[in-house]
């Protein structure tokens, strides 16, 4: 199953290869950079290893998973092995959406100051840029409103969240079995997640662990990071928006976790 997914991450690079070498002008033009190319491949190369870290992740949880021990076999404990993988996954999951808002940002909107680049919450400001019906819009509308991005990666990654998460710890009662015999992942470590629509609602809460994390969030951007990669290959994401390189003001008191569109 692993080595399906890593040979199709592959076949997906190629394809984005292809398709910047087929539309290698044109994104020149469209953009009046000459290295415009290069920065929209390296965003969605980098994108893709992202898909395929949280693979990687994936496997090593299964690897050091404590099946309801104080300590994994390498003598990690679990709570701090639970913390680091949520980083590690929220972070990496939400960096390859980021990866792909900065192809649509250096294709089409005016540069940011510095050495920044667009995001995907910068991408949001800015979706007016793109009429409803323009396909980079679509794109971020579908990252929107899917219910793992919303309800799951846009809240553990929401600036006033994942400072202050707390973890939920469980605890088995009961005899005592060897490791080998009791169930994957028994006992993992959770964390809270409340609900935010532009304001923090602390009377919903949810708990997720890596695992559960993972399952949902990895196929989902997956698939939006194949979809960004398909308008290259089609030749739709270099259509003009409606004021080129324009960079719209950002939308006062709405955050990216905010699925008003």
């Amino acid at each position: 199953m692993t080595a399906d997914r890593l040979a199709d991450l592959l076949g997906l690079e190629q394809r984005l290869e292809s398709a910047l070498v087929d539309h290698r002008g044109f994104a020149e033009m469209t953009a009046g950079a000459p290295t415009v190319d290069e920065a929209v491949g390296a965003h969605l190369r980098w994108a893709i290893w992202c898909i395929e870290s949280l693979i990687e992740l994936r496997v090593l949880v299964d690897i050091v998973d404590p099946r309801g021990m104080n300590e994994s076999p390498q003598g990690f404990r679990p709570q701090p092995t639970a913390m680091g993988h949520v980083i590690w996954a929220s972070a990496t999951a939400m960096g390859a959406l980021d990866r792909a808002a900065a192809a649509f940002g250096a294709l089409h909107l005016k540069q940011l100051s510095g050495v920044r680049m667009y995001d995907f919450a910068e991408l949001h400001k800015c979706r007016r840029s793109f009429p409803r019906d323009h396909p980079v819009r679509k794109w971020h509308d579908d990252v929107i409103g899917d219910p793992a991005y919303r309800d799951l990666l846009a809240l553990l990654r929401h600036p006033m969240i994942h400072r202050t998460t707390p973890m939920a710890l469980r605890a088995r009662v009961g005899p005592s079995t060897p490791r080998d015999q009791r169930p994957a992942h028994q006992d993992a470590p959770g964390f809270y997640l409340p609900r935010i629509d532009g304001t923090l609602d602390p009377g919903y809460r949810r708990s997720v662990n890596v695992v559960e994390f993972l399952d949902e969030v990895t196929p989902s951007v997956h698939a939006h990071i194949q979809a960004a990669i398909e308008l290259f290959e089609s030749g739709a994401a270099f259509e003009r928006a409606r004021i080129p390189g324009e960079l719209h003001e950002p939308d006062s008191g709405q955050s990216v976790s905010d699925t008003r569109i």
